[in-house]
């Protein structure tokens, strides 16, 4: 649902992130590790450590407003 919204925020904030989408079926002791419980979910790692999460689907602005106030 917000994958192609994901994208060109991944394009225009190229220099700053890098998103990368995870298939949670195929991926199952990873969401364990960093806390998810419900989907979707963004999660932003900083130095390689989880920083800050956003849960739900929104607009590409207000996730885009989230990332960029994350940064």
């Amino acid at each position: 649902m917000i994958g192609p919204s994901l994208e060109e925020i991944s394009e225009e904030l190229a220099d700053k992130v890098t998103i990368a989408k995870m298939d949670i079926m195929a991926n199952t002791q990873i969401p364990g590790e960093i806390g998810v419980k419900s989907i979707p979910l963004m999660v932003l790692f900083k130095d390689g450590k989880p920083v800050a999460q956003k849960l739900g689907a929104a607009p590409k602005n207000q996730l885009k407003g989230w990332l960029e106030g994350e940064l």
